[in-house]
């Protein structure tokens, strides 16, 4: 390892340690996983910590980086929702980020391949072999944005939400303009009952790739977080209308815009 490499790496370890719940963040998925194969007992996901700057100082984070869905405070648990799913307790597949180097001619084809043969299996109905062969594409390391959204969609699919979420927020940093990454995350969130984090993300999956099948679930999580905002705050709750779809596309604009200003 390079010396601002060594540096860098200490000042994550020294801000883990301050706040060792910041191991669940999918910035330092990898490092979580190392961990895990190593038998460490890591401390529990889902409470609400305080979001601290992973980065080394230099490179600018997006604003949408810095909240992950750990980071979401639900205070409705919602026992009695049957759309909700417990935390998977396996640890995240294998995954790779893609090289900044030009890929090869060889890298290009072999993901290529195994991007069919995870749509082979997917037509055979195998969705563990899909995610086997999504899983070898990434790991040519010249994947697309929309290779780790699949395989965070079928991760889903399999009811690992932690790993989907982790998945998409891959696909976000290599292409923050990627629609189903948003949308994916946004769906898997809601599945934790991460209200808050969830209607963002569907908001601005919409935005940029909108899907009529995610119409009535959006509706349902904004309603949740209208709730939510009612219990803390001690006012009533409004169903949607058309001001309140009107309000909700502008604070989608906005949300764009203001991820468009740190890339």
């Amino acid at each position: 390892m390079e010396s601002d490499e060594i540096l860098a790496f200490a000042k994550a370890i020294a801000k883990l340690k301050q706040t060792p719940s910041l191991i669940h963040h999918p910035e330092v998925s990898l490092f979580k996983d190392l961990l895990t194969s190593l038998g460490v007992q890591l401390p529990e996901a889902g409470a609400a910590v305080d979001v601290v700057d992973l980065s080394d100082g230099e490179t600018p984070v997006r604003k949408e980086e810095l909240c992950p869905a750990e980071s979401v405070h639900v205070a409705d648990s919602d026992d009695d929702d049957p759309g909700r799913l417990p935390e998977e307790s396996e640890p995240f597949p294998t995954t790779a980020r893609p090289t900044s180097a030009e890929p090869t001619d060889a890298q290009q084809e072999t993901c290529s391949q195994c991007k069919a043969a995870g749509q082979e299996a997917l037509d055979e109905g195998n969705i563990a072999k899909a995610i086997e062969h999504y899983t070898e594409a990434i790991l040519t390391e010249v994947a697309s944005a929309l290779v780790y959204a699949k395989r965070g969609e079928l991760l889903l699919k399999e009811r690992r939400p932690r790993a989907a979420i982790s998945d998409c927020s891959v696909a976000i940093e290599v292409n923050p303009d990627c629609g189903k990454a948003y949308r994916i995350r946004g769906l898997a969130c809601r599945r934790l009952g991460l209200w808050e984090q969830a209607q963002k993300d569907l908001m601005l999956g919409q935005k940029l790739d909108y899907d009529e099948d995610v119409q009535e679930i959006q509706k349902f999580v904004c309603d949740k977080v209208r709730k939510q905002e009612a219990k803390s705050t001690g006012k009533a709750a409004f169903p949607e209308n058309e001001e309140g779809l009107q309000h909700s596309s502008l604070m989608t604009d906005a949300a764009h815009s203001d991820i468009l200003t740190w890339q």
